[in-house]
Formats: C-alpha cells, structure tokens, sequence
C-alpha cells in the first residue's frame, strides 16, 4: 500500500504533462511525438471534432480531472471516478469511430486509470486524498 501512496504522486504529475502537452497539440503548432501510420495518427484524433467536449479538448478536461483529484473529497470520490472512466470511455468511443489510435491518448488513459485504482484502494483503507499519510 506505501507503494501505491507513493505512486499517486508520480501519476498525477505524468498525468498533468501529458494531457498539458495533448492540449497544447490541439491548439497549436506544438510538433506531436507519434508515428503517422494507417492506424495510429495523434494528429488525426486530436484535431477532429471527438476530440472536444464542450468548449474545451478532452485532454484538457484530463488535466482538469487529474488535479482535481488530489482534493476531492471522499464523499464525491464516485462520482469524480465515474467521470473519469466516462472521459476514456468518451475517448476510446472516438479513436474507434474514428479507426485511428492516439498514442500519447492510450497513456494518458492507463494513467487515469492507475490513479482511479489507487484512490479507490485508498477509500477502502479509510484514509483521503493525496497527502494522507502513508
């Protein structure tokens, strides 16, 4: 369990990079890391239109997702999950309907993940957000 403790802190920080470099992809002439193949294109499912919900790029609302988590409290701890595991679902619905795959994407979502597992773990330990002691 001080493991995973630990590791909330550098998912957090891994999460917030990529979805800050994700967002910066989306609106600018920021160069994307990613092979251009027939099926794996980070350009393609950044710039079309899944990849907004609302005013504002899904990677955006990852950041915005991840750092909310380190002071959410536990009585929103539910529903803060099942908006996260709404956005990959969101997400994935997106690369598939589009037949293309984000790399930088399928991170970001393995990491939200980790981090939903890890604060799951840490309610049924009884003990709240990111600073509880280990």
């Amino acid at each position: 369990m001080v493991m995973i403790s630990r590791m909330r802190y550098v998912w957090v920080a891994i999460g917030a990079l990529i979805g800050v470099y994700l967002t910066a992809v989306h609106y600018g002439p920021v160069p994307v890391a990613c092979p251009v193949t027939a099926v794996v294109n980070c350009v393609a499912v950044l710039h079309s239109s899944g990849s907004m919900l609302g005013p504002l790029p899904l990677a955006l609302w990852g950041v915005i997702w991840v750092i909310a988590g380190i002071a959410i409290p536990r009585r929103l701890r539910m529903l803060w999950m099942g908006l996260g595991l709404g956005g990959i679902l969101w997400a994935i619905g997106h690369e598939l309907a589009l037949g293309k795959i984000c790399l930088w994407c399928t991170g970001f979502q393995a990491d939200i993940i980790l981090l939903m597992l890890a604060w799951w773990r840490q309610g049924k330990d009884g003990k709240r957000g990111l600073h509880s002691p280990s």
